[in-house]
């Protein structure tokens, strides 16, 4: 599945959407093996490193949870400055986004519920 638009956009906000974009591949095969999940701060959390593989799998993996954790907390920045909203609403804006982010998880991913456990969707 495609990175899931956000609601309002600008030059920043379309950069970091093909940063993530370029990353998608990547983050759903470490999904679907189980490696990371959803989290319900709307970042992407290490499940079980194991599952992703031998070492040098397991140092992309990190790498790649990091770019992606690092994109998405710039979006929400970016998002907050669009809308005209005080930073001290990023809750907000991170529980909007990781609610999406559990829509649109693919059958078979984790996903944490807003009361911390973990379902696989």
């Amino acid at each position: 599945r495609e990175v899931p638009a956000p609601e309002v956009t600008n030059p920043a906000i379309r950069k970091l959407i093909e940063s993530r974009a370029a990353r998608l591949a990547a983050l759903n095969k470490y999904k679907s093996a189980g490696a990371i999940g959803e989290s319900n701060r709307a970042l992407v959390e290490v499940r079980n490193l194991e599952a992703a593989g031998d070492l040098k799998a397991r140092a992309e993996l990190q790498r790649i949870v990091k770019a992606e954790n690092a994109d998405r907390e710039e979006l929400f920045k970016e998002m907050a400055a669009e809308k005209g909203v005080d930073t001290s609403q990023l809750d907000k804006i991170r529980e909007t986004y990781a609610a999406t982010m559990r829509e649109f998880a693919r059958p078979g991913d984790l996903v944490q519920m807003p009361d911390g456990s973990w379902k696989t969707k």
